[in-house]
This record gives C-alpha cells, sequence and structure tokens, in this order.
C-alpha cells in the first residue's frame, strides 16, 4: 500500500511538472514571439536613423561645395530622424518592459543575464542622442553630426546584439527541455515498468484476498443454501473477509440450532399427536367395556366382602372347638384361618383394584370442552403442599415451594390439581430418604411455568422415551397402573399447555416441567 501511494504521489508529481514545465515553454515563447518584433524594430530605427544621418552628412557636404544654404528638405531630414528617435525611445520602453516581465517568469540563465546586460548599456548612449537632439542647430554642425553618426553605431552594435541573444536563449531552452525530456521520459518508463509490476501483484494479491476468499463464500453459503448446517467457511486472511465468514459461521450454527430445535419440537409435537391418539383409542375402547366389566368386579368385591363377613363366626367357632389348627387327619394339613380371611381380602383389593383401573380409562375417554374459571397457581400449589406434608409416607423427606408471586391463569382447577398432585406423589416416592423435591412456579413471556424437580433415581434415555405412554410405569408390580402420567399429558395438552420431562441420567433426578397459556 505504501509503493502503491508512492507510485501515486509520484506520477501526480510528474504530471504537476510536467504541467509546469508546458506552462513555462508557452510563456517563454510566447514571450519571445512578443520581443523579436520588438527587437527588429529596435534595429529598424538605428538603421534608418544612421541613414538619415548619412544623407545629411552628404547636403552638408554639398553645401559647403556650392555655398548654398540649406534647403526646406533638410529640416524634413530632421523631423524624421526625430520620429525615428521616437520610435526607437518607444520600441527600447517595450523591450525593457518585456526584460523586467522576464526576470519574474523563470529562472535566470547566461544568455538572457548578458541579453539584460546589453540591454542596459543602451540607455547610456542613448542619453547623449537625446541631449545632442535637444540642441536646436546641432544637424549644421559637422563635428555634432560625426559625434551621432559614431553614437548611433554603437548603439547599432549593441541592438545587433539581440537578436542573437533570443536565438541563443531559444537554443539554450530547447537543450533544457529536450534535457528536461529525457529526464521525464525516464522517470515515466520506470514508474510504468513499476506500475505493471504493483498491478500485476495487485491482481494477484486480489485474487488471494479478494476473489478466492470470496468464492469459498459463495460456494460455502451455497452448501448453506441447500441445508449441509454443519459446513463451516475456513478463511485464513485475517481480515474483513474473515470477519465475514466468522459472522456466516456464527449465522449458520443458530440455523443449525433452530433447524435443531425446530426437528424437536417436531418429534414432541408428534410424539404428542401420537400418545394423544393411543389415549383417545385407549378411551374409546375402555368407554365400551367399562360398564361391562365395572359390573362383574362389583359383584365379585361384593361377594368376597359378603363371604368374608359369613365364614368369620363359623371359622371362629371351629376355633373355639379347637378343630381348625389341628391335622385333620393323620399326615394332613394345618388347616390356618389366617390365610382365608388374606385371600378373601386380597380378592376385594384387586377387584377394587381393578375397578380403579376402569374408572381411570373412563376418564381417557372424557374429552371435550370443561368448565374453566380464573385460578391463582400459588394457592392451589400452597393447598398441595400443605396436605402432603402432613402425610405420614413423607415425612423424612423435603417439600420445598419456590413461589414469588400469584400468577393466576385460565383453568381447570380441579384436573391441573390433580395433574400437580401426581407429579408431586411421583417425586417423593422415587427420592430417597432425606431426599428433596422442589416445586417452583414462574411467569415466562406470556405462559405460567410450574416445575417439579427432584435428586431422585432420574430417568435413563428410553425410559424418557416412553415415560408418557398409557401402562407405562417403574413401580413395582401391583403399585400402579402406568396411567398417570398419560392422563396428565393429556390434561395439560387440553388445555393448550405443554407437560416435558428431562433427566440427565440415571441417579441425577428427574424434572417435570408444566407450561400453560396465561391467556
Amino acid at each position: 500500500m505504501a509503493i502503491l501511494l508512492f507510485l501515486v504521489f509520484a506520477l501526480t508529481g510528474i504530471g504537476l511538472y510536467s504541467l509546469s514545465l508546458f506552462r513555462d515553454v508557452v510563456r517563454d515563447i510566447a514571450w519571445r514571439t512578443r520581443v523579436l518584433p520588438v527587437s527588429a524594430e529596435l534595429n529598424g530605427s538605428v538603421g534608418e536613423m544612421r541613414t538619415i544621418i548619412g544623407e545629411l552628412r552628404g547636403i552638408r557636404r554639398l553645401s559647403k561645395l556650392s555655398f548654398a544654404p540649406l534647403t526646406q528638405s533638410d529640416f524634413g531630414l530632421q523631423s524624421k530622424f526625430l520620429q525615428r528617435l521616437d520610435e526607437f525611445k518607444s520600441a527600447y520602453g517595450k523591450y525593457d518592459a518585456a526584460l523586467r516581465e522576464r526576470k519574474y517568469m523563470r529562472e535566470i540563465d547566461s544568455s538572457f543575464q548578458q541579453e539584460f546586460d546589453t540591454f542596459q548599456d543602451i540607455k547610456p548612449l542613448l542619453i547623449p542622442i537625446e541631449s545632442m537632439v535637444d540642441h536646436p542647430n546641432w544637424w549644421s554642425d559637422d563635428a555634432s553630426i560625426g559625434e551621432m553618426e559614431s553614437r548611433l553605431g554603437e548603439l547599432r552594435a549593441l541592438v545587433e546584439k539581440l537578436p542573437g541573444y533570443l536565438h541563443s536563449g531559444l537554443t539554450n531552452y530547447s537543450n533544457d527541455i529536450r534535457r528536461h525530456y529525457n529526464w521525464l521520459a525516464g522517470i515515466m518508463v520506470g514508474t510504468t515498468a513499476i506500475s505493471l509490476l504493483l498491478f500485476g501483484l495487485l491482481l494477484w494479491l486480489s485474487y488471494r484476498w479478494i476473489f478466492k476468499p470470496l468464492r469459498i463464500l459463495i460456494d460455502g453459503s451455497r452448501m448453506i443454501a441447500a441445508g449441509t448446517f454443519q459446513h463451516r467457511i475456513s478463511l485464513q486472511t485475517h481480515d474483513e473477509m474473515a470477519e465475514l465468514a466468522d459472522a456466516m459461521n456464527r449465522m449458520t450454527a443458530r440455523f443449525e440450532e433452530i433447524r435443531n430445535d425446530l426437528d424437536r419440537q417436531v418429534r414432541i409435537r408428534t410424539q404428542e399427536v401420537v400418545r394423544s391418539e393411543q389415549l383417545a383409542s385407549v378411551g374409546f375402547l375402555a368407554a365400551g367395556v367399562a360398564h361391562e366389566i365395572n359390573n362383574p368386579l362389583a359383584s365379585i368385591a361384593m361377594s368376597a366382602e359378603s363371604l368374608q363377613g359369613r365364614l368369620r363366626p363359623i371359622l371362629e367357632k371351629c376355633a373355639e372347638n379347637q378343630n381348625i389348627g389341628k391335622p385333620s387327619e393323620p399326615g394332613g394339613e394345618t388347616f390356618d384361618t389366617t390365610v382365608v380371611f388374606r385371600y378373601l381380602t386380597m380378592i376385594q383389593d384387586e377387584a377394587f383394584r381393578c375397578k380403579g383401573i376402569t374408572e381411570k380409562l373412563l376418564d381417557l375417554s372424557r374429552t371435550g370442552n370443561k368448565r374453566r374459571e380464573r385460578t391463582d397457581l400459588a394457592a392451589l400449589i400452597g393447598d398441595l403442599v400443605e396436605m402432603l406434608s402432613q402425610h405420614g409416607s413423607y415425612k423424612e423427606k423435603h417439600l420445598l415451594v419456590d413461589v414469588s408471586r400469584p400468577l393466576v391463569v385460565s383453568i381447570n382447577p380441579q384436573e391441573i390439581k390433580q395433574v400437580v398432585l401426581n407429579l408431586m406423589i411421583n417425586a417423593l416416592d422415587f427420592v430417597p430418604v432425606d431426599g428433596t423435591v422442589r416445586i417452583t412456579l414462574e411467569s415466562v413471556d406470556d405462559r405460567a411455568a410450574i416445575e417439579v424437580s427432584d435428586n431422585g433415581i432420574g430417568m435413563s434415555e428410553s425410559v424418557l422415551a416412553n415415560v408418557f405412554k398409557p401402562f407405562f410405569t417403574r413401580r413395582p408390580q401391583g403399585q400402579g397402573t402406568g396411567l398417570g402420567l398419560s392422563i396428565s399429558h393429556r390434561i395439560i395438552y387440553d388445555h393448550g399447555g405443554v407437560l416435558e420431562a428431562h433427566s440427565d441420567g440415571p441417579g441425577r433426578g428427574s424434572t417435570f416441567r408444566i407450561e400453560l397459556p396465561m391467556n
């Protein structure tokens, strides 16, 4: 860049110098064109004055021989002489003004100095000539005429030198111009060669710093536009192009994050749709068979309870007679009344458990618009925490609440209470003694968020993928139906919200997050 600037300034300086030199040439030529006629006028005036003096001398000689007086023509020669002298003085003044003007035009060379000195010598000769002319009878005196002729001869010698100086000055000026021309031509050739080299270097640098990075940027942009968001543009120029590439890489990374997030949301929504369809299918199936199953289950439970009541006095009476508890015959088994009561109780419990499953299946089938009202979620959570804190099973576990302010939303309070209660119970059931369950309520943009997190056993990827599916449970056999989270997810979905589960892995706790629209 410095070399390029130097060349620009050098070429600019040469151009300005050439322009100045051309201006001096034009001015000098114009000056000499104006001075040459004046010099010729000086020579002509001096020559005519000498001719007049020669004629006057001849007339004087004839008059002496013939003793004739001066005629009127003699006086005409005197008038003509004075006229030529005035013309000489006028030309002298022009030449003097031109010389003084030239002194301020350019440098004074030796030729001009000689010309100026010679011209200055004219003045001392012109003064006595003017004094002699002022004498009234100078033309009638042979001595005055001889002196005038001598003075005019010296004047003629000086004036004849002036054109020679002009021609010598033109010759010197021509040589000076030629020397400057050669010097400038050499500089121009050198600067042109350097300019060509720099132009080639500029082309190479432009290709390396501009065109090649632009090609890489364009190709990378096309790959990104085609959907290859993993591609990253790499430039080693460490300039604005590299900054642009970094900005495009950040933009691409942001696009990739957005795409991945959208893909994740699509997968989540797809899973929700599939899950909703599954729940709807299970609900419709439950609606068809639940009533038919509930009647036999009720009969089984009632029969077991009735049988237990009828057998109790008989078995107690047999025990008093000591017929029970002894072998009925040698080698036989002992008959125990507690086994009979335990089996009958088990029949009742399992029957009621089956009835509870059918009731939950019926909950899945209950769709449609349900009554909603403006409810304070902070108060709802506070009631549930107070209720669970009094439960004996959770006395040795910590239940923390982070609710900063009331948050009112339009919901079905019973359904949302059922969801939050289910999440809290699940969290308390899967944390160890002295474990912690934290409930957080906050507002994010235009949504209310309830978060239930714990430091319990956590979940693996496979569990997270199936946690909201119907009948999926990690509880021991006979404890839980696997429908609680499915129903909770269905309720939140019907409210236009989102229920998500997250865990960093087994043994690292779990987090369930509910988001509900506030409007």
